[in-house]
Order: structure tokens, then C-alpha cells, then sequence
């Protein structure tokens, strides 16, 4: 089991906090299985890489169609209990949404049962606090420490008008735990993130003594121009369990190596990232760091084998503006590893959906773009209109693929298109199974495309390529041919179900 910190220094919410333990490298395709068995009907889990203030990390994003409805507790009770979620993860969920629903209750002056939750009983919001409890198991981690928490200020629009920052509810939550504002105008904590570390932090103060394995970066909604809003989750172990274990067969030792720059170039990381991985660095990250004199910094860590400690060392030195490095040993535990082919739900199959904005390419480019987009094994390429900053009306191209060929059709779009930045997120596609049949009409033999979905036809379309042709030929209009063609479509379908 680990320990994790979580550094809320632009406060948290609860779509942060589970994107940070996305992006700590949890299986994504375990925890989409957990959610899916919360009775929620349609909603869109939308996972997109972004940038803030030139720190990236992950940000998740649930969209829900239409209005929903306001649960009470009971209503949040059932959800959870009829899941079969792990029994850990469903206690943590339940515990989360009864410590809101005290809150609610008490300032509200009503029973607990009573409450019934507006943004908290959302779909999103549920997804949030179910999604983080299952993904800390997930993780195995058995205790979280947090950070003081950054509250903004102002005032935020809630389902009760305005309120003040912090909402009356996140207020009410964090009572005996250290809070303070940097002035950012805006709400950094909300209800349920409040709720959240408020249940689940086991304590608050500065980074604890401990060896770093993950760190994953949880992108929040709203971009800021003085600092990244992002949350930082560390994983690993404490220095004192570390140091008392001998080691278990199967460990490996691996030398850890730390640097902090705060004068050096962004582009010169990529370069180094590049360098130590090709002389034998194991993994290379990189975080942001608050150093002395309150100048804004980098720290970079690298895992190697023992041996290669010295020589990446030296690369550090020669590659960055670093002037000392900390070298020190640790265990890492390499689970065995293997890939395993998941099958989707009949007629469900994994996609990729690439997207990007451009408000300054002639249009002649798109139907170039679009053509070798297709040649290049996009399953769809569509295009719609967009208004973007500085009130530029702009285009939005999304291409749909199969995931291994993602990375080739981004670069094709870098390549033949004026956009400096692509998101890539996967999806589910469900796709009738297709055939296609010959009929004969008074102009002649036409294709007929049909699409089944368990072996009932749901849509029979007449080929428009071979009415044109006919059309043509014979003289006639259009629209004789394709009426002809799903006329006799029909009549060989009735014939056939008569048999």
C-alpha cells in the first residue's frame, strides 16, 4: 500500500482530483468498468490532454445531455449500493456524500435524509466522488496527507444566487483544516472537492517525508493567467517503511536522481528528456518547483539502473543549468506485465477522435486535408464552423480513427492543416454490421446498402453512385432511379421473408 500527497496550492475540485489520479497512471479501462456500473444512463466521460499556464496535464470532462434530476441521499444510497462496487471504494463513496449531506442538512436546518443535492447529485459530481474513491483503491494507496488549501475569492453563482468564496457549504466542510487565499479572483475549492479531501485526507500540513513513484498533474476547468491550475498528486512510499524493509524477491533497486532549475529554457528539457532516455534513464518526469527568492522553478527526476547513476548525472550537468544533483537508492516494484484483448459490447468497438481549431487556413486546404486523411485511414473526417478568440470565426476539424493510427493522422493535420495543437481522447463507436445487395430495376442493377443491428434491418440505402450512373445513361431524373431502386429492395425483402 502507498501514501499519496495531494498539493492543492490552486485549490481542488472533484473532476481535479480524479484527473490527477488518472494521470498518476491508474487502469483507466478498470475504472471505466467500475462507472459503468452505476445506474446513471447516457453521459459523456470526455478525457482531454490541456495546458495550463504551460503545465500540462489531464483534465476530465462529463457531459450530461438535458437536465437532471436533484437526488436526496437515499436516491445516491441506492445508486452506489446496487453497483457492486468494490466494498471499499462504495463505503468511501457513501461516506463522502453523508458528510455532505450533515453539512447540507445543518445549514439548511433539516434532517440529513431530507437534503436533496443539486450540483453535488449531479452526474458529474457523482462520477467525481465514486470515480476518485474507486481510482485511490485502485492505486492501492492506504493513506492521503493534503496541503493547505488555496480558496480564491469573490463570489461564484450557485443553485441558492451568489455566494461568497468560499460557498457556505465548502466553508462548513473544512472547518479545522488549514485554508488561506492568494487572491485569485474565482472559486479553487468547490463542494465536492471540499467534500472529497475534507473525508478522505487523513491529515494537512507540508510534504511528508517520502519516496516519489507517480506524480499525476489534474488539469482544472478554468485557465488563469498568473498561475496553473492545476492539482498535483504524489505517490509513494514513506521514507521509514522504505528504509525498514530488506526488500522482497522480485524488487528492483534503481537509483533515484534529483535536480531543481529555475534559470534554464523549456526548450532545453525536451532535448535532455530525449538524451537520457536514449543513454538509459528509465523514466524521466518533470514538475514544477517553488524555490528560493520565490522564483518559479523545474524539478527534474530520472530513475536509472545503479550503474548509470554517474553517467546520467554528468548528462544532467552538460544538458541543464543545474549546479547539484541528489542521488539516492530505492526499490521498485515491476509488476509482470501483458497485453490483453478487451472485447466491447456487441457492436461496440474502441475509437480515437482527434480534434482541432483554426481560424486563419484558406479553405482550399481542407479538401486537400480531407482526401489524404482518408488515404491515410481516417474512418471519418467532418468539419464544422467555430467561433474562437478575438471573435474569429474559425472551423473545428475532427477526424475518427482507429487508435494506433492517431499519432500518424496528427501529424498529417500539423502537417497540411495551420492548427499548432491537436486533443486526442478515445471513444466508444457502435456501428451496424453492413452488407450490401444487388437489385434489379427498370434502369438496370443497383447496389443497395444494408445495415442490421441483430438481424433486423434498421436502414437499406440504394448506392448514389450507381443511380447517378443509370440516371445519366438512361436520361432521367435522379431521383426516379433511387425511388425505383428502394422500391425493389422492399419487394425482394417481402419475397424473401414470404420463403
Amino acid at each position: 500500500m502507498k501514501q499519496a500527497y495531494l498539493d492543492c496550492s490552486s485549490g481542488i475540485s472533484g473532476d481535479m482530483f480524479l484527473a490527477a489520479l488518472i494521470d498518476a497512471g491508474i487502469p483507466v479501462d478498470r475504472l471505466f468498468g467500475e462507472l459503468k456500473k452505476l445506474s446513471l444512463g447516457f453521459y459523456e466521460f470526455k478525457r482531454t490532454r490541456a495546458l495550463r499556464c504551460g503545465l500540462l496535464g489531464t483534465r476530465v470532462d462529463i457531459r450530461v445531455p438535458g437536465e437532471q434530476p436533484h437526488r436526496h441521499l437515499a436516491d445516491i444510497q441506492t445508486l452506489v449500493e446496487n453497483a457492486s462496487l468494490p466494498e471499499k471504494a462504495a463505503a468511501l463513496s457513501l461516506k463522502v456524500f453523508n458528510h455532505l449531506a450533515e453539512v447540507e442538512g445543518k445549514l439548511h436546518n433539516v434532517p440529513s435524509s431530507e437534503i436533496h443535492f443539486h450540483e453535488v447529485g449531479a452526474v458529474d459530481a457523482v462520477i467525481d466522488i465514486v470515480g476518485t474513491c474507486v481510482a485511490m483503491e485502485l492505486l492501492e494507496i492506504s493513506e492521503l496527507i493534503c496541503s493547505p488549501l488555496n480558496l480564491g475569492s469573490g463570489r461564484v453563482n450557485a443553485a441558492h444566487g451568489s455566494l461568497p468564496v468560499p460557498a457556505p457549504a465548502t466553508a462548513e466542510l473544512l472547518k479545522d483544516i488549514p485554508v488561506y487565499s492568494s487572491g485569485v479572483e474565482g472559486e479553487l475549492v468547490t463542494p465536492t472537492g471540499a467534500a472529497l479531501v475534507a473525508t478522505l485526507a487523513s491529515g494537512f500540513g507540508p510534504f511528508p517525508s517520502m519516496k516519489i513513484a507517480k506524480i499525476g498533474y489534474g488539469a482544472g476547468e478554468k485557465e488563469y493567467s498568473d498561475h496553473p491550475n492545476i492539482a498535483r498528486l504524489f505517490v509513494g512510499e514513506l521514507l521509514e517503511a522504505v528504509a525498514g524493509q530488506p526488500g522482497m524477491p522480485g524488487d528492483d533497486i534503481v537509483s533515484v536522481i534529483e535536480a531543481t532549475v529555475h534559470d534554464m529554457s523549456p526548450q532545453l528539457y525536451g532535448h535532455f528528456l530525449e538524451q537520457a532516455l536514449a543513454a538509459g534513464a528509465l523514466e524521466v518526469t518533470c514538475g514544477s518547483a517553488q524555490m528560493k527568492k520565490n522564483r518559479a522553478g523545474l524539478a527534474i527526476s530520472l530513475l536509472c539502473e545503479p550503474g548509470k547513476s554517474d553517467a546520467l548525472s554528468q548528462l544532467l550537468f552538460d544538458e541543464t543549468t543545474t549546479t547539484g544533483v541528489r542521488i539516492y537508492e530505492a526499490r521498485r516494484k515491476v509488476p509482470e506485465r501483458e497485453q490483453v484483448a478487451v472485447e466491447a459490447p456487441c457492436g461496440d468497438e474502441i475509437v480515437s477522435v482527434i480534434e482541432a481549431n483554426v481560424d486563419d487556413m484558406s479553405p482550399q486546404l481542407y479538401g486537400f486535408f480531407l482526401e489524404q486523411a482518408l488515404a491515410a485511414g481516417a474512418l471519418d473526417v467532418t468539419c464544422s464552423s467555430a467561433q474562437m478568440k478575438k471573435n474569429r470565426p474559425g472551423l473545428t476539424i475532427s477526424l475518427l480513427c482507429e487508435p494506433d493510427k492517431s499519432d500518424a493522422l496528427s501529424q498529417l493535420l500539423f502537417e497540411q492543416t495551420t492548427t499548432i495543437g491537436v486533443r486526442i481522447y478515445e471513444a466508444r463507436r457502435k456501428v451496424l454490421a453492413r452488407e450490401q445487395v444487388t437489385v434489379e430495376t427498370a434502369y438496370g442493377a443497383v447496389q443497395v446498402k444494408v445495415a442490421r443491428c441483430e438481424g433486423k434491418v434498421m436502414n437499406a440505402a440504394p448506392e448514389f453512385d450507381d443511380c447517378q450512373r443509370l440516371a445519366l445513361e438512361k436520361s432521367v431524373p435522379l431521383k426516379h432511379v433511387i425511388a425505383a431502386a428502394e422500391a425493389a429492395y422492399l419487394q425482394q425483402s417481402e419475397k424473401a421473408a414470404v420463403a
